[in-house]
């Protein structure tokens, strides 16, 4: 779950929004391995005044879904350029 609010997270602050989890659903597919490697993906849904609607994806490296999430993310202020730099 970590994973996957991390994940919208970076695609809010993309989308130059800074904020706070206000909610998240997350439904697990399959057993997510501990020490391999992931592939996560997050995009941005829709966006209304301070709300941005997000969804993300774990998935394991041959791109099997593992777990999706969505949410919502409460606006707190736009993101300065370069003030979150590159995601890992």
């Amino acid at each position: 779950m970590a994973l996957i609010d991390e994940a919208m997270a970076y695609a809010a602050s993309s989308r130059g929004w800074k904020g706070v989890t206000g909610e998240c659903t997350t439904r697990f597919r399959r057993p997510v391995p501990l020490g391999a490697p992931l592939k996560l993906r997050g995009r941005v849904a829709w966006e209304r005044r301070n709300v941005v609607g997000v969804e993300a994806e774990i998935l394991d490296a041959s791109g099997t879904l593992l777990a999706s999430g969505e949410g919502k993310f409460v606006g707190k202020g736009r993101v300065a350029p370069g003030e979150l730099g590159n995601p890992p």
